[in-house]
Formats: C-alpha cells, structure tokens, sequence
C-alpha cells in the first residue's frame, strides 16, 4: 500500500515539475528500527542527452579496421551510436550524456587530433 502511494505522489511530481520528497532509508529502514521521518529532497531532473557528429579522414595508407579499432578502445567506444565507412572517410556519431560532453572533447583532441568535430545536437 506505501508503495503504491509512494509511486502516485512521485508521478504527480514528475508531472508537475517540482521536487519530490523521498522517505529516508538506510539502517533506520530496518525492522528492528521505527521509520525516520527525515525526508530529503531529490530534484527531478529529465536526462539530457546529445548527439556529436565526428568525421575521421581516411589516407591512402589506412586500414578502416584500424581507425575502427582504435577509436571503439579510446574511452569514447562505449558512446558510439552509429559509424559509417565511406572511401575516404569514416563518420561516428556519438550519443552522449550532457555531462560528458568536455570528456569526448578532450579525448578526441588527444587520442584523434586529426578528427573533424561536427555540430553537438540535441538526441531525439
């Protein structure tokens, strides 16, 4: 029954946009304890997440495989949304959390200082 009505107070915030109050938990949650009834307040807040274009250049003496292979290993692998090998270039496109947007950058100016940084969007 708590927490159906827990669930029903946390929509109606979502819904209108303010905090929500969740009831403390941690060892006073436990049987042996009687509940606490400190309340924090924890700001909903959607996730925002971006999409960024990178073009890679593709020389006569490149192997895609390689290029692939040392992008998807930089720390940047685990944003990949989609990659497209074209003859003379490669084209990624991250999908990344706003708050990640300085690591890529500054991971692709050292590990790819060759790499042309397209336009950051918004991911629909």
């Amino acid at each position: 029954m708590m927490s159906k009505m827990l669930a029903s107070s946390m929509k109606s915030a979502i819904s209108a946009g303010r905090p929500a109050l969740l009831p403390f938990q941690g060892a006073a949650a436990s049987t042996l304890h009687p509940p606490r009834t400190t309340s924090r307040i924890v700001q909903l807040v959607p996730a925002t997440r971006v999409r960024l274009e990178v073009t890679l250049p593709l020389f006569a003496h490149d192997n895609p495989h390689d290029r692939l292979q040392g992008l998807l290993h930089c720390g940047l692998g685990a944003y990949i949304a989609d990659i497209q090998v074209g003859e003379r270039k490669i084209c990624v496109e991250f999908n990344l959390a706003h708050d990640d947007i300085d690591f890529a950058f500054h991971t692709l100016m050292a590990q790819l200082p060759e790499a042309m940084i397209g336009p950051v969007s918004k991911r629909h």
